[in-house]
């Protein structure tokens, strides 16, 4: 006997298949079966797909959809082998009992005869597995009640007895025990026995009292009476669709044995006990699941021919051997009468609906009541996986059958949504079909494009589990509620919101394989007993996917303040090899694309992203609040509840709206802020953050809190179901948060970078056809900086840390810049400190090849964090390889080293610099100006080279992180200055944002350039254009040079030092006639430093290739360009002369003069001393 847990409506979810044999054939069917049969599971009820809906109606949608409809039949059952007796005495007191007692004598109670189970083990009843228990059985249990019924003959051994009562009554449920004495002499104490039936069936009879099933859509004792008393109506869908699913899965299990077979007809005759005329829609509906499904696997699918045969009773069977003889009935449940009928399959409904669920106590004899949980037999079906090779275009395209599982499984219950309009947004079939491919990928989507739909659609097209890791828990909860809201229900998450019970019972229930995938932190991986359990998915079941969504976090985070991230990916590879990668985000620099695919060995060509980042549905401003950000929010709030409703909670209509502060607390936090819009609109205004702001009071909310995650989860909740219109968030929302009637959001404050803008602002405008007419509002709340020289030396590559720091200290940066500043002098320590945790760290741990060496932070003086780091450190010069956390609190780690030596740590250190910057190694040390400091670690370290391995780690590390985030902070700061300024329109900059963020010919050519810099041919083939893959004589406009600009932009965030990007940037922004920023002069003329080392033929070359694009600038541009190359590349007449000539510009002819001036003052000095002298 087979037990299985499905449905399409809210009937009893669960039920046998009696006389199937769990035998698997393995053929090129077996995974399309194992996907259908898990697609049928993936909720209890789960959605009927849309050909159902057209046969039985949209049920999902009706008001009573959401009512319970019991099964129960009004004959009473037949036990004929298992209710146990007497057999050589002729002595059945347990079956008189059933048969003939309980209807005599709970006549008003009769509809539990059909609800008893006879000879359950105690374990199952209980769901807890208690070894004492093993291989016993009660006689009789009535789940409904939670009541166990024990006949006792006079071997009875009562003190065992009284232990398995006990052991019952700490998890609800309650014994009635008989003896076989009283129950022949149906004397006074046994009606007293039967009073007691009663009177528990009384008390649990409505889910509204006593006891009180808290379960959704739960069928209480009251719902079983009403049924058998009045009938079932099997015209009602509700039942129709239940015999639909179960017959499904009946046939899935029959491909799977092999009894039935896809190439060959079908023949059945089926015993229709109560339900009627379900197995054609059964049938007809899987084929068309098979069809979509293999034509994406490229396999030939022909619908076999059906007979099917239809009675009432088996003697109505025929002696064919050939037929699929079935005894299907709704309202029977299971008996042992299969026994007798070997070659009859059975399907019957199950006796087990609900257990009562209690979490550990102090106490043996004492736990708390947790919550009801149902019964659930659900085991996700895996095998190998499927490498699918899509096509795309033309007769055969693959993109209608993944638009038919993308409909029928995910977007079914959106009634925006019309299926014949549907399409795929561009960018998620690239990263579908690589996925799909097994290929580790990198998927790039605009916000709201439908990132989580890629990996969820990629997944449940595998017969397998996958795993999700997710940054923040408000991205977790607000996956798993999506899902949930389209029927699909098998995935969970464990958060810190889970307390340790929880927690382990999810795991336990993810490896034996419950979940389709479940949401965890990176954090999660470096849990000793979450890699057991992790160990044993990956040994009873095959996995699919290993999902990083928000995948720039690795990167960003990582290095920031979540070191976790950084050893995610070797963790995963470690206990998750045969997983593929699928990272996904909004946005991401191209150093956090390195970090991913160094870090998980990605291929460029699978980094997948619309060549288009547009987001027409959106409108950005940005404006000089000129430093009262208070007074322009309030304008903003005004104009909005003026222009489009806002500020008022109306259902679906409302016009809900984001601030994004970057703070907790303070006057600039999104509490204190939340706290003012309330009181100052009289309206309900909200925060939400990370951690819990200083001055929040738990006890002041309204509702009965018992944390902050619990307070925070209600904010969220409330948010996404409208009963307030606007929030004041840190970013900590700002990432993934799916609400489709967000009308505007507003930035009080500069964020730190484009990516940053544009992820936050992203949470508006989701719901496309909402804003058709009129965009969604972007707001950006600017106080400008008026000290222009600061701001030159925080933009300039060569400013050290400790100069910003005591920029900082004197006050040199105003508005939002100085709140940037102080964020990242807060992310950014010196040097020196952490150079001794690491260095203390290797000097009394570091052995080679040494294993499970326990670690404490506090020997350190340290933290867990700091101390995590420092590990980290050791990893990337190739000393340590892994590590776990004992104690998250205390920071108490077991490290496992490697086996290395000074020069293998020398040699990793290079390759790991050289994975981000193709120009360095230890031989330019000594040519290069731009690693002179790195060159003097070598001159002042000598005697010790672990020291120096490590400072320039550390130095290398910071000087790239902390001039990326400069860099970033400048590229936003300067692009929102510019509209604030009125110097660009919103157009211009909301072009400026998706030129950033574009990935087409031109940022390939970057990226290429980034990797091969010294390719200095590849430097000039940009600045013209490209007709059919082939670079033409034409120069690109100027228009095209600000796009290159932006794009280009984006690459100088990751990269301090590039020699071919430093020329090409000098050179857009002379074109452009920026070339006193920050990313022209001084990058040109660093460039130009590099190429005076090249072969004097490549110099000529790039000399010639520069003047060339030096004759389409303007005549103050050609001057500027010709004093770059005479100071910064060669001084020399002949030179000058040369420019003079190509150019024609100002400074050379004026240089010229100048030269010829001196040249002949010069001579005038020397006749003017011979004929003085001669006088």
């Amino acid at each position: 006997m087979q037990r299985y847990t499905a449905n399409y409506s809210n009937s009893n979810h669960n039920f046998v298949i009696q006389n199937i044999t769990p035998n698997r054939k393995d053929d090129k069917y077996l995974p399309a079966i194992f996907i259908l049969k898990n697609i049928l599971q993936r909720g209890t009820p789960t959605l009927m797909s849309s050909y159902l809906q057209e046969a039985l109606g949209a049920i999902h949608e009706s008001d009573e959809f959401h009512k319970p409809y019991p099964l129960i039949d009004t004959t009473p059952p037949k036990w004929s082998r298992i209710i146990r007796g007497d057999v050589e005495g002729d002595n059945f007191p347990a079956q008189r009992f059933f048969e003939d007692l309980i209807p005599k004598y709970l006549a008003e109670y009769q509809y539990i005869q059909q609800l008893i189970i006879p000879e359950i083990p105690i374990n199952e009843i209980t769901q807890i597995d208690v070894k004492e228990f093993h291989g016993q059985q009660v006689d009789f249990y009535l789940q409904q009640a939670f009541l166990i019924i024990e006949i006792d003959g006079s071997q009875h051994d009562s003190s065992k007895d009284i232990v398995r009562d006990n052991h019952a009554k700490k998890y609800g449920i309650k014994t009635v025990r008989i003896k076989v004495s009283d129950l022949n002499a149906e004397n006074d104490v046994f009606k007293k026995n039967i009073d007691e039936i009663k009177n528990r069936i009384d008390i649990v009879s409505s889910k509204k009292a006593g006891l009180g099933l808290d379960l959704p859509n739960a069928i209480s004792l009251s719902d079983y009476s009403d049924a058998f008393d009045n009938g079932v109506d099997f015209t009602n869908p509700y039942y129709q669709s239940t015999a639909i699913i179960r017959f499904q899965l009946l046939i899935l299990n029959l491909l799977e044995n092999g009894v039935l077979r896809l190439n060959s007809d079908w023949d059945f005759e089926i015993i229709e006990r109560d339900a009627q005329d379900f197995a054609e829609l059964a049938i007809n509906d899987l084929f068309l699941w098979f069809k979509n499904l293999f034509q994406l696997q490229k396999i030939a699918f022909k619908e076999p021919k059906i007979n099917i045969k239809k009675c009432k009773e088996l003697d109505k069977l025929t002696i064919s051997k050939s037929a699929i003889k079935v005894d299907f009935s709704l309202l029977m449940r299971y008996t042992d009468e299969f026994q007798d009928y070997p070659n009859i399959y059975f399907v019957r409904t199950d006796y087990l609906d609900e257990y009562r669920h209690y979490q550990k106590g102090n106490s043996t004899n004492k736990l708390d009541f947790a919550s009801f949980k149902r019964y659930d037999y659900f085991k996700i079906s895996t095998t190998k996986l499927i490498d699918y090779k899509l096509k795309l275009g033309g007769k055969n395209s693959d993109e209608g059958p993944l638009l038919f599982f993308l409909w029928n499984l995910f977007l079914q219950t959106n009634s925006n949504l019309i299926v014949d309009d549907l399409t795929f947004r561009e960018g998620q079939l690239s990263i579908i079909i690589s996925a799909l491919s097994n290929k580790d990928t990198i998927g790039l989507l605009p916000t709201g494009s439908g990132k989580s739909v890629c990996y969820q659609l990629s997944a449940i097209l595998q017969p397998a589990i996958s795993f999700v890791v997710c940054p923040i828990i408000s991205l977790m909860l607000d996956q798993k509620a999506d899902l949930d809201s389209t029927m699909f229900s098998r995935t969970n998450h464990i958060t810190s919101m889970n307390d340790g019970e929880e927690k382990e019972e999810i795991l336990n229930e993810f490896s034996n394989g419950k979940y389709f995938f479940i949401y965890i932190s990176p954090e999660r991986f470096q849990s000793k007993a979450f890699r057991v359990e992790f160990a044993a998915v990956n040994t009873n079941f095959n996995m699919a996917y290993a999902v990083i969504d928000e995948v720039h976090c690795l990167s960003e985070w990582g290095h920031d303040f979540r070191p976790a991230y950084l050893t995610l990916a070797d963790t995963i590879n470690k206990f998750s090899k045969s997983s593929t990668y699928i990272g996904l985000t909004a946005t991401a620099s191209t150093n956090v694309l390195k970090d991913i695919q160094v870090e998980f060995s990605i291929d460029p060509e699978n980094i997948k992203t619309p060549s288009d980042y547009t987001r027409e549905e959106l409108e950005f401003v940005v404006i000089d609040d000129k430093g009262n950000k208070d007074a322009a929010l309030i304008k903003l709030l005004e104009d909005q509840r003026d222009e489009i409703g806002a500020l008022e909670a109306n259902g679906n209509e409302t016009k809900s709206g984001i601030i994004f502060t970057p703070t907790v607390n303070g006057s600039k936090g999104c509490f204190e802020i939340s706290q003012r819009l309330s009181k100052y609109f009289n309206e309900d205004v909200r925060f939400f953050s990370g951690k819990k702001p200083n001055k929040f009071n738990l006890s002041g909310t309204t509702a009965m809190h018992k944390d902050f995650w619990s307070f925070k989860k209600e904010v969220q909740d409330d948010f996404k179901q409208n009963k307030y219109s606007l929030l004041a968030a840190t970013k900590s929302f700002g990432m993934g948060i799916n609400k489709g009637n967000v009308y505007y959001t507003i930035h009080y404050g500069l964020p730190g970078s484009i990516e940053a803008l544009y992820q936050e602002a992203g949470r508006a405008g989701r719901e496309k056809s909402r804003f058709i007419k009129k965009p969604a509002k972007c707001f950006l709340a600017l106080t400008k900086s008026a000290n222009n020289e600061s701001l030159s030396e925080l933009w300039d590559r060569k400013t050290t840390l400790s100069k910003i720091k005591k920029l900082e200290k004197e006050k040199k940066f105003q508005g939002d810049i100085s709140t940037q500043v102080f964020f990242f002098n807060q992310s950014n320590e010196i040097i020196i400190d952490e150079y001794n945790l690491v260095r203390k760290l290797y000097d009394n741990f570091a052995t080679s090849e040494r294993q499970n060496v326990e670690i404490k932070s506090k020997d350190l003086n340290s933290n867990k964090t700091k101390t995590e780091y420092a590990l980290y450190r050791l990893k990337q010069l190739g000393i340590v390889s892994d590590w776990t956390i004992n104690n998250f609190i205390a920071g108490i780690f077991n490290v496992d080293f490697l086996e290395f030596s000074e020069q293998k740590i020398k040699d990793n250190l290079e390759k790991f610099i050289q994975n981000y910057d193709k120009e360095f190694s230890y031989d330019n040390l000594e040519n290069e100006s731009k690693y002179a400091l790195y060159k003097s670690f070598f001159e002042r370290g000598k005697g010790d080279n672990i020291k120096i391995y490590i400072v320039l780690l550390l130095q290398w590390s910071y000087d790239n992180q902390a001039y990326s985030q400069r860099q970033s902070l400048k590229n936003v700061y300067e692009n929102s200055c510019a509209f604030a300024d009125g110097e660009i329109t919103s157009l211009e900059f909301k072009t400026r944002l998706e030129n950033y963020f574009k990935f087409n010919q031109l940022t390939s050519s970057f990226q290429n350039i980034a990797d091969n810099p010294k390719d200095f041919k590849k430097w000039f083939q940009v600045f013209y254009k490209v007709k059919k893959n082939q670079k033409t004589n034409i120069f690109i406009t100027k228009e095209e040079q600000a796009a290159e600009r932006d794009s280009l932009s984006r690459f100088l965030e990751s990269y301090m030092y590039n020699t071919g990007l430093d020329a090409i940037s000098g050179l857009l922004r002379l074109l452009l006639n920026d070339y006193d920023n920050s990313d022209g002069r001084a990058r040109f003329e660093s460039a130009l430093e590099q190429i005076r080392s090249y072969p004097e033929k490549d110099q000529d070359y790039i000399i010639s290739e520069i003047i060339n694009i030096g004759l389409q600038c303007d005549e103050n541009s050609k001057s500027l360009l010709s004093e770059s190359l005479h100071n910064g590349f060669n001084p020399s007449k002949d030179f000058l002369l040369m420019l003079a000539d190509k150019l024609q510009d100002s400074y050379s002819v004026s240089a010229l003069v100048k030269n010829i001036h001196k040249k002949l003052t010069t001579i005038n000095e020397e006749n003017y001393g011979r004929l003085k002298k001669t006088g």
